[in-house]
């Protein structure tokens, strides 16, 4: 059983936090510890979302699958979840335990944004579907927010 832990680093502008929301996915490229077979497909994790591990189904996992190389059942488990905060300094946002898998890719996608001191009642649903990041305008607190030089990394 190994740890892992995805790592963020961006420019936040009037946005206080970022953090993965529980029923949104975490998009995930993955390969087996055991024989190093790589999952062609990206697959998704999701904090809200528990499955049994087999065979005797007695724990659960944020993400179980059978290795198509090897056949070892592998998991995934969201250890740990925390905002980002620190705008262009890297910080910790998941903590995975890890069974068999590794995941060599993290794509961040989906995120839920808070307001700045002043307007910490704003919500934010910050999409990053291109490199460009996410820029919008809050017309309530009358000033730009964004999301911008997205870098991630795992480790």
């Amino acid at each position: 059983m190994g740890k892992q832990a995805f790592e963020l680093k961006a420019t936040l502008e009037n946005v206080g936090s970022l953090v993965v929301s529980p029923d949104m996915p975490y998009n995930v490229q993955i390969k087996c510890s055991l024989c190093g077979e790589i999952h062609q497909k990206t697959v998704q994790l999701t904090e809200d979302h528990l499955e049994p591990i087999p065979p005797k189904n007695r724990s659960e996992a944020h993400f179980v699958m059978k290795c198509k190389g090897c056949g070892r059942v592998n998991s995934l488990s969201i250890t740990k979840v925390t905002p980002y905060t620190q705008s262009e300094s890297w910080q910790m946002v998941c903590e995975l335990e890890c069974r068999g898998f590794e995941v060599s890719e993290w794509y961040p996608r989906h995120f839920v944004g808070t307001g700045i001191e002043g307007a910490e009642e704003a919500k934010y649903e910050v999409e990053l579907e291109d490199e460009e990041g996410w820029a919008d305008y809050d017309e309530r607190f009358d000033m730009p927010v964004s999301v911008l030089d997205l870098e991630t990394r795992i480790v």
